[in-house]
Parts: C-alpha cells; sequence; structure tokens
C-alpha cells in the first residue's frame, strides 16, 4: 500500500484508478478554482436568483474535486483508508455539508 500526493484537479487525482493500493490520501486546501470572468459572472447571476453564488461558482466545483481525489482511495465497498483534510475550512458548514 502507498499514499498518493497529487495534483488536485489533475490526471492522477481524478481518474487514474489505484484500486487496493492506496492506504491514505493528503488533501492540502480545498482546492478552490482561480477567479475568473465567467466565474464571477456565475456567481452573480445565481446571487442575483436568490441562491448562494459563491457556492454554485466556488465551492460546489472545489468540493468536486476534493471528492474526486478522496475516490481514488475507496473504490470498492471492502475498501478502507485514510483521509486526511488539511484545511480549517473542511470544518466550516459551507464545505462540511458536501460530504
Amino acid at each position: 500500500p502507498c499514499t498518493g500526493l497529487v495534483v488536485m484537479g489533475g490526471v492522477f487525482a481524478e481518474s487514474v484508478d489505484f484500486a487496493g493500493r492506496l492506504a491514505g490520501v493528503v488533501c492540502v486546501g480545498v482546492g478552490l478554482p482561480p477567479p475568473e470572468p465567467e466565474r464571477a459572472e456565475l456567481q452573480s447571476h445565481f446571487a442575483s436568483a436568490g441562491e448562494d453564488g459563491n457556492a454554485v461558482a466556488y465551492q460546489q466545483p472545489a468540493m468536486i474535486k476534493v471528492l474526486q481525489m478522496a475516490g481514488r482511495l475507496l473504490r470498492d465497498p471492502g475498501d478502507r483508508g485514510v483521509l486526511c483534510l488539511v484545511d480549517a475550512r473542511f470544518k466550516d458548514a459551507a464545505y462540511s455539508r458536501f460530504f
């Protein structure tokens, strides 16, 4: 078994299958996407509709990356391993609600 240290959003974090070979995954940071004009427009659109634009434009995409990375560890119902989330923001309800 090994521990995976990969870049969030990269090919090893999202599409390579390490079935049964990973003992743990370390996730440093929540993986927020960079601020871009399109993302700001998306945030504004949802906020003007009374929804949480920040969640739609930034938090959801970030947590999808985190969950994709965690998915490298747990591929089958019997798989076990350690997922280490290194960022205080994971305790915040805005992020923890995705788990």
